[in-house]
């Protein structure tokens, strides 16, 4: 058999490594399942009073393999191209910064062939949580019995045609986030977010036919999101858009729409048949993916050289003095906790950049000079600017790597939990300070939601970075709950009532402080394999131990 050539070879035990480095954790594991176990609810009942992929109104397919594809299709390419990004980037960013990449640079290996690599890496990872969800999607037709035939085929296509570019997109996002260093961290987690669902909702709003203008279908096969949604209104406008109003229909529904008691009908969908100029725009995107991917070996050496001489969160303005916050902080320094918060807060605050105290600045002048709005705004925007802060607490020595020192000391844990929920707490305050004084004299309500949003955000950020041992899950909840809210939901508005908001995030204070409190235990019983081992060193060669 002749032997693959050595591009080849090195590319698939690139993609290898990095698959099983993967696959050794837990964490991915327990997140295809919560992925594929969230997609059971992307196939309401007929008499579940919703639809997740409606058209025209109350109307959707019915269950047949060709119809769950392209329901599987429509939520992997739009939400699951935003989740997978979380899922997967991380890894080129750990080879620099733990500087790994210095030795791959001794072999062989080519840059563009390296992230190609990664990129392919990244597509085989979100490609297994859309098999998962597709499975899912195949138990669900066999329950609901609409239509029981089976078309692995028909099933899988929409995937693959309309999905596929969007992870492409994502993988490609991936490399380019883990590569530019500003974009390394919560800046790039929140970044993307935003980003993504801006481009989202204009491809949403160009490609939906609209009621008193109806897009003709030449324009969708000419411009189409890497979503697909322009591709799938094609395809309804030349199989079944007769049934569905006539010469024009209101569009899709992608997400939970109730229709006020209406009965749901459906409608048959035996299969998707694309035309050859649908499957233009797939391959451009996949093009463009591919070409990002090509483009960032460009510049591989240069940000690569850039990383952080120390590994982790550690910057070059680390060392930035801050007298005046030395001074603020000593009346905090009585006791081992109270030095251990103020440590806490000036390590936190000397990393920061000056365009974080800009932004700050502006914040605080919002909540003490703004409207009503500016105000919860303010508040919102504070929240955030801290978001690192607060995913972070429970994984700063593991990021330092400073834990071997840090936790040699006897009865530390308790003091250092403390300390990184107090210093918190205190960013918290300090950050919406101006908000809080006001609303606590003409609004007292509102001072109590956002002190128990406040409250809230600093117990889950430490609780779910305890357990999950990584910051971009509480990251992107948060970014997620501030984007609702700012598109009118109130979920992390101080506006709210107290009732029906601020009471259920003081109601899961509890909760969260105890998965804090296990979550710590857990994660230091874990390197206390190690650690006594340590503090017998320091015992024995510290000047005061006496021989007996």
């Amino acid at each position: 058999m002749r032997a693959l050539p050595d591009p080849l070879r090195r590319f698939g035990a690139l993609l290898r490594a990095d698959l099983l480095e993967r696959a050794r954790s837990l964490r991915f594991w327990i997140a295809l399942l919560v992925i594929a176990a969230a997609s059971a609810w992307i196939f309401p009942a007929r008499d579940a009073g919703y639809l997740t992929l409606a058209v025209a109104g109350p109307h959707r397919g019915a269950y047949s393999s060709a119809w769950i594809g392209m329901v599987c299709a429509q939520f992997a390419a739009a939400f699951l191209g935003l989740i997978g990004f979380y899922l997967v980037r991380g890894t080129l960013a750990r080879d620099i910064e733990t500087r790994v990449w210095q030795l791959l640079c001794a072999t062989p290996m080519t840059r563009a062939g390296y992230l190609f690599a990664k990129a392919a890496s990244h597509l085989v990872v979100m490609g297994l949580a859309a098999g998962a969800v597709l499975a899912v999607g195949l138990v669900v037709q066999r329950v609901r019995a609409e239509d029981p035939h089976v078309d692995l085929v028909e099933l899988v296509k929409p995937m693959l045609l309309l999905a596929a570019p969007s992870f492409a997109l994502t993988a490609m996002g991936a490399v380019w986030f883990d590569l530019v260093p500003w974009l390394r961290r919560t800046g790039g987690n929140v970044a993307w977010f935003f980003l993504w669902m801006l481009m989202l909702s204009s491809f949403v709003e160009r490609e939906m036919p609209q009621k008193d203008h109806p897009q003709p279908a030449a324009v969708s096969a000419l411009v189409c999101d890497p979503a697909g949604l322009g591709l799938f209104v094609r395809a309804l406008e030349r199989r079944h858009l007769p049934a569905l109003g006539g010469d024009h229909f209101d569009g899709i529904s992608l997400g939970r729409a109730s229709f006020g008691g209406k009965a749901i009908e459906t409608f048959d969908w035996p299969r998707w048949d694309p035309t050859p100029r649908d499957l233009v725009t797939p391959l451009a995107w996949l093009a463009v993916a591919g070409v990002g991917v090509a483009l960032a070996s460009l510049v591989l050496d240069r940000f690569a050289a850039r990383a952080s001489a120390t590994p982790g969160r550690a910057r070059d303005a680390s060392g930035r003095s801050l007298r005046w916050l030395a001074r603020a902080l000593r009346p905090l320094e009585r006791g081992p906790v109270g030095v251990l918060l103020a440590a806490e807060v000036q390590l936190v605050l000397r990393q920061r950049r000056a365009w974080w105290w800009l932004l700050l600045l502006g914040c605080l002048g919002a909540q003490a000079f703004g409207s009503a709005h500016a105000v919860a705004l303010g508040v919102l925007f504070a929240w955030l600017l801290l978001l690192d802060v607060l995913s972070g607490a429970a994984l700063r020595d593991v990021e330092t790597r400073t834990t071997g020192f840090v936790f040699t000391a006897p009865a530390v844990d308790r003091r250092v939990l403390l300390a990184r929920a107090g210093s918190g707490a205190l960013l918290v305050i300090v950050a919406t300070a101006p908000a809080l004084m006001r609303t606590a004299v003409f609004a007292p309500v509102t001072s109590a939601t956002a002190l128990a949003m406040g409250a809230s955000l600093v117990a889950w950020g430490f609780a779910l970075g305890a357990w999950t041992r990584t910051t971009r899950v509480f990251e992107m909840g948060v970014v997620a709950l501030a984007y609702v809210t700012l598109n009118g939901a109130t979920i992390l508005s101080i506006d709210a009532p107290f009732a029906t908001v601020g009471a259920w995030h003081l109601a899961g204070l509890p909760i969260a402080a105890l998965l804090a409190v296990t979550g710590w235990r857990r994660a230091r019983q874990r390197s206390s394999v190690w650690m006594p081992w340590a503090g017998m060193f320091m015992r024995a060669s510290s000047p005061s131990t006496k021989k007996r």
